[in-house]
């Protein structure tokens, strides 16, 4: 479990990093009745269930990379050929 910490901590370090490199503002921690109770949830099944949601979360993480990443390119180039 402890290597499942570093190893988020560290993701969530490079997702931070690849978002500020996008100009996108990165989200705030919000501690509202549904993130408690995604916490609660995954505090209380089983640890295949946890990881799978972690896997699935990944995904989802990765999918919004990609969008923000063509969203960029998209928005440099019509901002580039403004300058030419």
């Amino acid at each position: 479990m402890l290597i499942l910490a570093r190893n988020a901590e560290k993701s969530a370090a490079t997702h931070a990093i690849r978002l500020l490199r996008l100009d996108v503002k990165l989200p705030q921690d919000l501690d509202n009745w549904s993130d408690r109770l995604w916490y609660w949830l995954l505090l209380h099944t089983k640890l295949q269930w946890v990881m799978a949601w972690m896997e699935w979360q990944q995904h989802q993480d990765a999918k919004l990379y990609l969008r923000l990443w063509r969203l960029h390119l998209v928005t440099s180039s019509v901002s580039c050929k403004g300058f030419k």
